[in-house]
């Protein structure tokens, strides 16, 4: 497939439900993944998450109410996962309650580094979806025993050392590169001028990396260009790729209907995620649903969803978006951490040569999407240093569009579209 990248808009074509066509099965002769169910304590930590997912793409979309958006809220948990280990005190209860942690804590960490190993394999399947985290540490720093077993042991990030107070320059490039490698080229230069400085003592990161082809692709002689209509009236040409479900014997494509919304499930190859689009029937009303998502109502509309007939249609995308998540987490309640007075990481390490806090929380994200499939990327770096549905519905207006593992429910993409082109 054509590689593509990060946050522009959909535009695409709802059909009829139908309980007539046959759900897309994965090839016979694979090896399917380890976790089938959101069960126990990968279920609590899913539920969390996504909870975390809604309430800070609520932040985001208030931030930025005119743009497009994409994000990985799977890598953000990540990130702040690793970090939320060496926390104490009130700023380790602020994390909870920003991550929507519920349960104890080594269940948390188990239940998300066993999600994680699963995303990542096998490697004999039908698409590519790969987690990586990684510490890069100053050289002889006294970490913490416990957390650095944590961070190895649940998230599979080693510690790397670096000397950050001689060469923060070639600290930060080095860190970039490897987040570049991670993502295929599609993240680079995550961490900005001046977010690793001689005063570093560590920085966490997570990437994400995610490619695949659709279970059925669509023909690009049946793109077309469409109008799509604005939250404020106007409206835009955009290519639209369509797919007439009649021609395509058990396609697995889904829509539903509920509450004036419509739903449209994707699914990608061996039928383990898809892509998730709500589309308000009213351009101007995705503000309006935004206003009140939360996870039950998000799996409300998935509830709706029943094999589709007639066409479907998808915009081409291609959405790259870049954030410093730093008032937004603050914003939501992570506020001690961030404070060199306040702030308690006394899990990470002791204060040596002065308190450790968080300097900084960078997030980048991209995505394509074409005839043949996706391909998104994010990643994540946190800076730690020292103080010193009707018959046919067209996708012509603005909606947003949600990138899942279906086994666990666990969301790892989330992005709006206001305007395609």
């Amino acid at each position: 497939m054509t590689r593509l990248f990060a946050l522009t808009s959909l535009a695409f074509l709802v059909a009829c439900p139908s309980s007539d066509a046959e759900p897309h099965q994965p090839h016979p002769d694979r090896v399917a993944r380890t976790v089938a169910s959101a069960e126990g304590d990968i279920g609590v930590m899913v539920a969390g998450h996504n909870a975390f997912t809604w309430d800070l793409y609520a932040e985001l979309v208030e931030d930025e109410p005119e743009k497009n958006a994409f994000f990985s809220p799977f890598s953000i948990t990540s990130a702040l996962g690793m970090t939320r280990a060496g926390a104490r005190g009130q700023t380790a209860e602020q994390f909870r309650e920003v991550l929507r942690v519920d349960g104890e804590d080594q269940a948390w960490h188990g239940a998300l580094g066993a999600l994680t190993r699963d995303l990542n394999g096998p490697l004999d399947r039908g698409y590519t979806l790969r987690v990586a985290n990684r510490l890069f540490g100053q050289d002889s720093f006294p970490f913490e025993e416990d957390f650095l077993a944590i961070c190895d042991e649940d998230y599979g990030a080693p510690l790397e050392p670096w000397d950050f107070i001689s060469d923060p320059d070639g600290g930060r490039d080095h860190i970039n590169a490897w987040v570049e490698e991670q993502t295929e080229g599609r993240i680079a230069d995550l961490l900005p001028e001046d977010f690793v400085t001689s005063d570093t003592r560590l920085v966490l990161a997570n990437a994400i990396y995610f490619y695949a082809d659709w279970a059925n692709a669509f023909e690009r002689s049946e793109t077309r260009d469409l109008p799509f209509t604005r939250l404020d009236g106007s409206t835009v040409t955009a290519p639209i790729m369509t797919m007439d479900l009649g021609a395509v014997r058990d396609h697995g494509i889904e829509a539903g209907w509920h509450e004036g919304i419509s739903t449209l499930r994707l699914p990608y190859q061996d039928d383990e995620l898809s892509m998730v689009l709500l589309i308000p029937n009213d351009a101007s009303s995705l503000p309006s649903l935004e206003a009140e998502l939360d996870d039950a109502r998000f799996e409300a509309h998935l509830a709706s969803l029943m094999p589709a007939e007639g066409v479907v249609g998808l915009p081409r995308l291609h959405i790259e978006d870049k954030r410093d998540l730093v008032p937004l987490l603050q914003d939501l309640g992570l506020v001690d951490a961030f404070d060199g007075g306040t702030a308690d990481l006394t899990g990470i390490a002791p204060p040596v040569d002065g308190n450790l806090f968080l300097t900084g929380v960078v997030h980048q994200a991209f995505v394509m999407v074409d005839e043949e499939g996706t391909e998104a990327a994010a990643a994540t770096g946190v800076g730690v240093g020292v103080e010193s549905l009707p018959a046919e519905v067209i996708a012509d207006k603005p909606f947003l569009f949600v990138i899942r593992d279906d086994l666990t429910g666990a969301i790892l993409f989330v992005g709006r579209v206001l305007d395609p082109s």
